[in-house]
This record gives C-alpha cells, sequence and structure tokens, in this order.
C-alpha cells in the first residue's frame, strides 16, 4: 500500500519553506528562480492525492504530520552528524 497522510497536502514551495523554517541556525533559506532567465521550463502543476481507504480499512490511521515528520528527520541527521 502506499500510504498517505491527506492532511499532508503541500506544494514543493510549500514543502521547501517548512524545511527551511526547521534550521536550528536559521540559515537555511528558500531562493526561487528568475522566471525570464529560468532555462527549464515545468509541466503545469496537477494535484495527485493517493486513496488510503483500504489501509484505513486494515485499521491505519496517520499519527505524524509533516511538520513533525520533518522535524524528527532533522533532529536525527543533526545528531548522527556528531562525533
Amino acid at each position: 500500500y502506499n500510504v498517505a497522510n491527506l492532511d499532508n497536502l503541500i506544494s514543493i514551495r510549500g514543502l521547501a519553506e517548512m524545511i527551511a523554517g526547521l534550521d536550528p541556525s536559521k540559515k537555511a533559506k528558500v531562493r526561487y528562480a528568475d522566471e525570464k532567465t529560468q532555462k527549464l521550463k515545468y509541466l503545469p502543476f496537477k494535484l495527485g492525492i493517493m486513496n488510503v481507504d483500504k489501509v484505513k480499512r486494515l485499521g491505519w490511521e496517520p499519527e505524524v504530520d509533516l511538520r513533525a515528520a520533518l522535524r524528527y528527520t532533522l533532529e536525527f541527521y543533526l545528531q548522527s552528524r556528531r562525533p
């Protein structure tokens, strides 16, 4: 099963801003490309939402929201880098 928390729908821009906001040093910044000079062209945004009906019928419920999951991941990464 693909497992998704439907409360965590977010854009790539929103995700980048959320991750930068979790930086304890507050040094992380999100930079945006200048649309006039950007060479790569992107496809229009399409929302893809996974269907979690089957796994929910088995009793699964999401327990961690996106911000908390990213914070846990960042804390683990920072702790693993310490000597």
